[in-house]
């Protein structure tokens, strides 16, 4: 079984941020009468991620009997997150005709909600949606830049909305050329 510390995250208000003993990849066992005890350590008080991790752990099936030496798990790492501020964004529904280049959608997400930034801050959105003919979802990415460039993205916790984006295909016009001569025996050909 693979488990780790459930995700916490807060607003910075220059206090330590410590993780909850709760631990996620565990449900579908909890649903069937399983409990667990467990103990976590971590803490993050600036601006970023920091890890939490599972010191200790008891397993007891549905007769409330020890059962944490007959199971192999797996523990990895969970996040601790304090933030600056939460950046909603969207991206907007777009319809567009295949042209196999790259989109630009830098002025086509929107922050519903406003921007509070870190002075200094900038926010950078660049797109990872497919440029192939069809419908998909508008996909981007967010980074937060600071003045010298530094990636800050992990000072504020992002949330994101996709619209559509809807790539038509690119009609061509193709025409054959015209070339006439009298009957030879040999082929006609001709250069558009």
């Amino acid at each position: 079984i693979s488990i780790h510390p459930v995700r916490v995250e807060k607003p910075y208000d220059g206090l330590p941020l410590y993780p909850v003993n709760r631990i996620s990849g565990f449900e579908a066992f909890e649903k069937l009468g399983y409990t667990y005890e467990v103990s976590i350590s971590g803490s993050q008080t600036d601006f970023g991620y920091g890890e939490s991790k599972i010191d200790s752990i008891l397993i007891r099936d549905p007769s409330n009997k020890d059962i944490t030496d007959e199971i192999t798990l797996r523990l990895s790492t969970g996040i601790i997150h304090v933030y600056y501020s939460e950046i909603y964004a969207k991206s907007d529904t777009l319809t567009t005709t295949y042209d196999a280049k790259p989109l630009d959608l830098s002025g086509h997400v929107s922050f519903p909600k406003g921007l509070s930034l870190m002075p200094g801050h900038s926010i950078v959105v660049t797109s990872t949606a497919k440029t192939t003919v069809g419908d998909q979802i508008n996909s981007y990415n967010i980074t937060v830049k600071d003045a010298n460039n530094n990636d800050v993205t992990s000072y504020y916790k992002i949330s994101r909305s996709f619209g559509t984006l809807h790539i038509q295909p690119r009609s061509i016009t193709m025409q054959a050329g015209s070339a006439e001569k009298p009957y030879d025996g040999t082929a006609l050909t001709s250069q558009a």
